[in-house]
């Protein structure tokens, strides 16, 4: 019998130690995840985007910033870069692609609509150039900001301008091609 008890005793123990874990598991609270990593890891995509600038590898600075964008969408730099890559390479539907998708994260950043304008610009679609920049200026008064309102402005007074200039001589060439209805003196 002196086994049969040391065999209880010891089941017991270990429920009671077990019993003991479980209880010790549940109150050690998990460390949380650092809610700065994904700023933390954003920033080194950025940098290592620089780098790949720097050496002229646009294709794998442009992973690098897409990385940037999928780790902490809430960050605009690599949005701005990245546009400003693509409208330098002339990839005009990328860039505007790109601040499209910053416009849905910054819908009230008057950068993000001016940039837009001018990949729309770029791009040769000049209602799209118009009505970003025009958002563009709404927002930049908005938040009083003359600086940006000036430019945004200025940017789409110039693109009605040369819309007009281009209209004009069409309408010109339609108005000589109508035919002359004789009159009657």
């Amino acid at each position: 019998m002196g086994v049969h008890k040391w065999l209880i005793v010891f089941v017991v123990v270990l429920t009671v130690a077990g019993c003991n874990s479980r209880e010790q598991v549940a109150k050690k609270k998990t460390p949380l995840a650092d809610p700065n990593l994904p700023q933390q890891a954003s920033v080194k995509l950025m940098q290592q985007g620089v780098e790949f600038l720097n050496q002229k590898d646009i294709a794998k600075a442009v992973v690098s910033f897409e990385g940037a964008i999928q780790v902490d969408p809430k960050n605009l730099q690599p949005y701005m870069v990245l546009a400003e890559i693509f409208m330098r390479v002339k990839s005009y539907p990328e860039a505007i692609g790109i601040l499209e998708r910053a416009i849905t994260v910054f819908p009230d950043n008057g950068y993000v609509f001016y940039m837009l304008s001018l990949a729309n610009e770029g791009n040769k679609t000049p209602l799209p150039a118009v009505l970003a920049a025009r958002r563009s200026v709404e927002l930049f008064k908005a938040q009083n900001n003359e600086d940006g309102y000036k430019q945004s402005l200025s940017l789409m007074e110039a693109l009605i301008k040369t819309e007009q200039q281009k209209q004009g001589p069409q309408n010109l060439q339609a108005e000589a091609q109508k035919p002359k209805t004789p009159t009657v003196n």
